[in-house]
């Protein structure tokens, strides 16, 4: 058997058996885990589902304490009054609460009252007598407190009964106990469906003493026999299904439901899933690694022997002694065999080459030295470049990196300067470098001795080594060979040709050429100090001459430079000075230039009592849709065609600018007429009566324009800019596209205004709002309903102010919410008081208007539902009114916002109905409970039979959508007689009362129970 089969067995055997052990491992871990985890995540579901059936236990047991800590039970189960049992006892009653069984038990445990009732047929059974051997055994009568609570299952023979018993009490949750109210609910099919929805779980309960059920249910009932209780029993079905099961037990403390959930066995299915992907993992990986490890025997072991052999061989036939053996890579054995083969080669060859070199290097030397001295470099034009030629050819001659020439820098030869240092790999000259001769005695003195130093090894060399620390190692330089330059009886330099990174041993050829290397530098050095003496004077002369022109030249630089300078400066200044002034997108005068021009207009007027100017505020409609629409690029296109067309129907004398966004001001000089500003306005309407046509869009485009005149008497460019803003954003209050002209009574109007929201913001601070209360009655019988919480102003000086007068300057400032949180607040807090004190009547509610800034705050449903649970107050007493125009207005939002409303229990009534948009269809689409006929319908129903049929015709619509009606305004008792006959539910007005504050509205209660 070959080496490379033996080597395939043995990895093949390794690898299987490695694979074998980890699968073993592996899957016998993981799915034992796997089935913990699955069994764990049973018995929560499990409990899941136990606790779903103790939330519906505890939910029926808080609707029996509802009903049992009540003054109406606490009284039927003392008088047993049909009245009752008419209004709360019904079918519908019943059938509302979700209800199978309702149960009366007075103190003597006798049976007041007793229903059983079908959900499912909608229809009253009898159960009394299926139930009759629970209240025999006393268990859920006897509560050993007022605060006692029995809740749990019951068996009857139709199947397990959710059942809560509570003592009876009096509303205020005190005794003495007048009996037991006992509710149950059949835990049926249904029931079972709904608890399998509520927790996503597939579930099955069977009655724990049926002996009619299936097998496995047989044996794990069983099973329970010998485990406790609360115990929960984990099976597994098949591979697909995995069951848990648990005992439900009775009020008795008896096992009663056998309770079990099935669970698909995904764990499982996943596990035995990643056991199979991690076997074909490791077979994958395994081959890849058996493969890779061949491949690599194979290049680093096999090949390289087979290679090895062939070339051996190859250079023993031919006899050829410069071939080599290939190398073989690598550091070990192979390749150092190689590398022997090849050194024994290289040394019988060398000593053939070596004889035959030298003869060679005699002959290139002295061609190199013949050439040198013949080149035209004697004419010493160049020093330098005489130097780097004879540097190259020395370098490239000897084969060294680095050939340098230094001189002494003076007559002391203290110091050597390189003046030429050519580095061959680089192809590079340099010079600069420094040597000082004090650091290197003992070389500087075999230089005076020797013709050349030759030093094979230069660090260990006597002669060379001071040099190792500060130059042979900075440049790793390994060998020298360095020869004296004379010059006049004099050495004034050396010639250095250094050899790097490795030892090299120097020829008597190499020796002899770097001497004549020497002396060609000298025959150099001394021709080229002549040249040089004589091209001295010259030189001094042209220098002065080239210094004088370039001076000159560059003054006259400067001087162009000091131009430009103060031109690019004035320009600069020009063009701030502009933009100070200028708006940058149209171009017209802005604010701080039209202010300057305006003051002018004025200190004309004061001094010439003839002339007159005016001031045109113009504001864009709608601009804004635009932006919005279309972009911003394009609202800019506008606002420049705009001004183009603003300048047509102007003067040169007039100034129009820009204050920003889309508003403009028109200063008009010099009037002839007063009439001229509203002859000017006019032809701007005129002029943009023509669409504008942008980017392919075609834009209608309207302005308000307010104008204010010199005539009125300014003393401040300020004022007469305000008076033009205020009068136009009149114009735009009356319908926008028009324009208007300013006088005083307005500005007494804007500071009217402003005095007045001065006051309303202090008037929330000093708690001078107060909050009315108007009784909103029933018409049937005449008794108090409810209130309506109106809003009133005690001003320290004015007195009541009006909510006509104040309400619309809260909204425009945003007011109007705090405010109408604060009065929610007041108005529910109240309520809950009422409700408390009077308990002998039905809950009183409570009216609260929500005014549209509210209605479109996002947080408004929260905020509500944190004042009624703040105040104790439940939703269904309280009733927001809101207007027709909310609704229409943004009908999403209100949507919305309505269904949450109605989430908290909160009545819906429409306000002013008839006074607004009037759209029925919206009637249909939300959610309204109620609707309040305005006081203009009301006032004049007795007058005309017109009104009458008007209000005849909502009310019947209300009805028909039922929905209850509010009549407002209710002043006679014809008006009174004429809403009962049509049926009008509800209705407010100074017929039942006046608005009230809180201790006159107690005292109308009061009266009202008494009577």
């Amino acid at each position: 058997m070959t080496l490379r089969k033996k080597t395939l067995l043995l990895i093949a055997v390794t690898l299987i058996s490695l694979i074998g052990v980890i699968y073993a491992t592996s899957s016998t871990i993981l799915l034992r885990g796997f089935s913990r985890l699955e069994a764990e995540d049973t018995r929560y579901n499990v409990r899941r589902v136990q606790e779903a059936l103790s939330d519906e236990i505890a939910k029926l047991s808080l609707t029996t304490r509802d009903w049992a800590e009540w003054d109406e039970t606490y009284a039927f189960i003392e008088d047993a009054n049909r009245q009752y049992i008419t209004t709360y006892l019904s079918n519908v009653s019943i059938n509302r609460l979700k209800l199978n069984l309702m149960l009366y038990v007075d103190a003597s445990k006798r049976i007041i009252f007793d229903k059983g009732y079908d959900l499912e047929r909608k229809e009253a059974i009898n159960l009394l007598p299926n139930f009759q051997k629970h209240i025999a055994a006393k268990t859920v009568l006897e509560h050993s407190s007022i605060k006692s609570s029995i809740s749990g299952l019951v068996m009857l023979p139709e199947g397990a009964m959710m059942i809560a018993s509570r003592p009876i009490l009096n509303s205020e949750s005190r005794g003495p106990v007048r009996g037991t109210l006992i509710m149950g609910r059949y835990l049926n099919n249904l029931a079972i469906a709904k608890l399998a929805e509520k927790t996503h779980l597939s579930l099955r309960m069977y009655r724990f003493d049926d002996i009619q059920v299936p097998p496995d249910i047989q044996r794990v009932r069983s099973a329970f026999r010998d485990l406790p209780k609360e115990s929960i029993l984990v099976l597994p079905l098949d591979e697909q299904t995995i069951a848990g099961y648990t005992i439900i037990q009775d009020i008795y403390g008896n096992p009663a439901l056998l309770l079990c959930v099935d669970a698909p066995r995904l764990t499982y299915q996943q596990g035995k899933a990643s056991i199979r992907h991690l076997l074909l993992s490791l077979a994958i990986v395994g081959l890849m690694f058996a493969v890779a490890t061949l491949l690599l025997i194979e290049k680093l072991i096999l090949s390289r022997l087979s290679r090895l052999s062939a070339d051996v061989h190859s250079i023993g036939r031919s006899g050829d002694l410069a071939a080599r053996v290939f190398p073989i890579s690598g550091q070990d054995e192979l390749s150092g065999l190689a590398g022997t083969i090849n050194e024994m080669l290289e040394a019988l060859e060398h000593s053939i080459e070596e004889q035959r070199q030298s003869q060679e290097r005699y002959h290139r030397y002295d061609k190199v030295l013949a050439e040198l001295a013949k080149h035209k470099m004697l004419d010493c034009s160049d020093l330098h470049t005489n130097l780097q030629e004879i540097t190259e050819a020395a370098a490239h001659t000897l084969a060294v990196e680095r050939v340098g020439v230094w001189l002494y820098d003076d007559e002391l030869y203290k110091k050597l300067l390189c003046i030429d240092l050519y580095r061959k790999s680089v192809d590079e000259h340099s010079q600069g470098a420094e040597l000082a001769a004090a650091h290197y005695p003992t070389y500087f003195e075999a230089l005076q001795e020797e013709r050349t130093i030759a030093a094979c090894d230069a660090h260990s060399d006597p002669r060379t080594k001071e040099l190792a620390r500060l130059y042979l190692h900075t440049n790793s330089i390994v060998s020298m060979l360095d020869a004296p330059i004379w010059l006049g009886g004099q050495m004034v330099g050396v010639v250095c040709h250094e050899h790097v990174n490795s030892m090299r041993h120097w020829s008597i050829e190499e020796k002899n050429f770097a001497a004549s290397i020497a002396d060609l530098v000298s025959v150099t050095l001394e021709a080229c100090e002549r040249k040089r003496s004589q091209e001295a004077l010259r030189k001094a002369h042209d220098d002065l001459e080239i210094r004088v022109r370039e001076r000159t030249a560059e003054l006259a630089q400067i001087n162009q430079e000091l131009q430009a300078e103060i031109t690019e400066r004035t320009l600069a200044e020009e063009k701030l000075l502009y933009e100070a002034f200028h708006d940058s997108l149209t171009g017209l005068p802005n604010r701080t230039l039209f202010m300057q021009r305006l003051g002018h207009a004025l200190v004309r007027a004061k001094r010439r009592s003839n002339y007159l100017f005016a001031v045109l505020f113009l504001d864009l409609d709608r601009f804004k849709l635009v932006n919005d629409s279309l972009g911003h690029l394009v609202g800019d296109q506008l606002l420049i065609a705009f001004v183009r067309r603003l300048e047509v129907c102007l003067r040169s004398t007039d100034t129009v600018a820009r204050l920003g966004g889309d508003e403009f001001v028109i200063l008009l000089d010099d009037m002839k007429d007063i009439n001229d500003a509203t002859l000017v306005a006019e032809r701007i309407q005129r002029e943009l009566i023509v669409p504008f046509n942008l980017d392919g869009h075609e834009v209608f485009i309207t302005t308000s324009i307010g104008i204010a005149l010199s005539t009125t008497g300014y003393d401040q460019a300020e004022d007469i800019l305000r008076d033009a803003d205020t009068v136009m954003y009149r114009a735009k209050s009356l319908g926008k596209a028009r324009h208007a002209v300013f006088d005083k009574d307005m500005h007494t109007r804007a500071v009217s205004l402003l005095q007045l929201e001065n006051d309303l913001r202090r008037a929330v601070e000093r708690q001078e709002l107060l909050i009315y209360y108007q009784p909103i009655v029933s018409l049937h019988n005449n008794r108090i309903r409810g209130f309506e919480a109106l809003l009133r102003w005690n001003h320290p000086t004015r007195g009541l102010i009006s909510p006509e007068e104040f309400i619309p300057v809260a909204e425009e400032t945003g007011l109007i919410i705090p405010i109408g949180y604060w009065v929610l607040h007041q108005a529910c807090h109240q309520t809950r008081i009422w409700q408390e004190q009077f308990t002998a009547i039905p809950p009183l509610t409570i009216n609260v208007n929500c005014s549209g800034k509210q209605f479109a705050q996002s947080d408004l449903t929260k905020q509500i539902d944190r004042i009624l649970h703040e105040t104790g107050l439940n939703g269904v007493s309280l009733n927001i009114e809101i207007t027709e125009s909310i609704l229409i207005e943004n009908a999403d939002l209100a949507a919305k916002m309505l269904l949450q409303l109605k989430n908290l229990g909160i009545q819906l009534y429409v306000d002013d109905f008839g006074t607004g948009y009037s759209s029925l269809s919206y009637l249909h689409n939300f959610s309204i409970d109620a609707l309040k006929i305005d006081r203009s319908f009301i006032k004049r129903m007795g007058s005309t039979n017109q009104k009458y049929e008007l209000v005849y015709t909502i009310t019947q619509m209300a009805h028909n959508l039922n929905m209850n009606v509010v009549a407002e305004g209710i002043e006679t008792s014809e008006q009174l007689r004429q809403l009962q006959d049509m049926r009008c539910e509800y209705g407010q007005g100074f017929l039942f009362s006046q608005p009230l504050q809180q201790e006159a509205a107690t005292a109308l209660i009061q009266s009202s129970v008494c009577v």
